[in-house]
């Protein structure tokens, strides 16, 4: 995925559906994140508010995905 910022990621997104799930927009604005730190999990985390522990068994569950199809 390019780099976005979260406005367009949304408007990328609404283009196939109506709305988001509480799950889908957690995962695009951890994605986001993501993105903004440069895949730094530990810097990622921080922003986010939860250890970095937290964030890597998030990933290891999986995002929604089809976010931006």
């Amino acid at each position: 995925m390019k780099k976005l910022r979260p406005n367009l990621l949304l408007k990328s997104y609404s283009k196939h559906q109506d709305h988001l799930t509480l799950k889908q927009f957690g995962d695009l604005y951890i994605t986001y994140i993501l993105e903004l730190k440069e895949g730094n999990i530990t810097r990622a985390a921080e922003v986010l508010g939860v250890t970095r522990r937290t964030l890597q068994r998030k990933l290891a569950r999986g995002l929604a995905t089809n976010l931006c199809k």
